[in-house]
């Protein structure tokens, strides 16, 4: 009978009440997550962010994951030189040195009136865009500000402005307006519709404007691209649209197959431009795309191509 007195000892261990903290600190994870990025994208099927400079469809290089994560934040520290062109000192940073095809999307902010996405949801994008944004809309710089402090490059969206028949005082003068209510921004984009980038005077006229703060100048390649032509022979830094890929507010499968266009087009001549607008259907396309996406071509913001282009690379 000495065997059983160690058993009045064995539930010494069972004092161990570590276990019941956990359920208390077990629901905060789920609270931190934002619904509604989650709602709006909910079949937007990107797991890993894609990071300034990787290509579609390749994971990160190992190495450069955690150093590039941090990129999108420089450009909120305005750094460079106040004598430096727009283009340079806004851009957001990129390496273009052994570089392959590029595509860069020009994200047009209509706004949610317009049937686009909110700001919030918009500036959660993972991936590098450039965002136009139209001056006139009436929180245009509360969205500006929210944009640059996520590390995008920014584009003046001239919908309003600038019209056919206007003198070269005129639209001086309207340049000037765009670029003082949205200052920090690295280029223009008319919109797809705008019929002044369709005469010659006023592209000429709107090309030595842009001169004056250094900006450049994003053109359709339609017809003869008569915008395109003024910016060359003004020597402002350009760059063409090759698609819209959402003109007519198409779906996400739609939209897709004309981001594998652009992509195609990237391979054919080492970059290709993009318009989308921020619509629901075409961030899923561009989410998904992004994803899983055709090898060997590498997102990049559209001041990269424009600043290569000048420095003859």
């Amino acid at each position: 009978e000495a065997a059983p007195e160690p058993s009045p000892e064995a539930p010494a261990a069972e004092p161990v009440t570590e276990p019941e903290t956990a359920p208390a600190d077990a629901p905060a994870p789920a609270e931190a997550e934002p619904a509604g990025l989650a709602e709006q994208l909910a079949s937007a099927g990107t797991a890993e962010p894609v990071l300034p400079g990787q290509r579609v469809g390749q994971l990160p290089t190992i190495g450069t994951q955690s150093e590039e994560a941090a990129e999108p934040e420089a450009p909120v520290t305005e750094e460079a030189p106040a004598g430096l062109p727009a283009l340079v000192r806004y851009a957001a940073p990129f390496d273009m040195t052994g570089i392959g095809p590029t595509v860069s999307v020009v994200l047009l902010d209509v706004g949610e009136g317009r049937g686009g996405l909110d700001a919030a949801t918009v500036e959660a994008i993972s991936f590098p865009v450039t965002i136009a944004l139209d001056p006139a809309s009436s929180n245009a710089r509360e969205r500006a500000g929210d944009y640059r402090a996520k590390g995008f490059e920014l584009a003046i969206l001239a919908s309003n402005g600038l019209q056919r028949g206007m003198t070269a005082k005129d639209v001086e003068v309207a340049v000037e307006a765009l670029s003082t209510a949205l200052p920090e921004t690295v280029a223009m984009v008319p919109a797809p519709d705008a019929l002044f980038q369709i005469d010659r005077e006023v592209v000429k006229y709107l090309a030595e404007a842009l001169k004056i703060d250094g900006r450049g100048l994003i053109t359709y390649a339609r017809g003869l691209n008569v915008a395109g032509q003024a910016a060359e022979g003004a020597g402002v830094p350009h760059a063409s649209v090759d698609r819209v890929v959402d003109e007519y507010k198409e779906d996400a499968a739609a939209v897709r197959r004309l981001l594998d266009r652009a992509a195609f087009d990237a391979g054919q001549k080492g970059r290709a431009v993009v318009v989308a607008h921020a619509y629901p259907e075409t961030l899923k396309a561009l989410y998904d795309w992004v994803a899983s996406g055709p090898k060997g071509v590498t997102l990049a913001p559209v001041s990269a191509g424009m600043i290569a282009d000048r420095a003859g690379r």
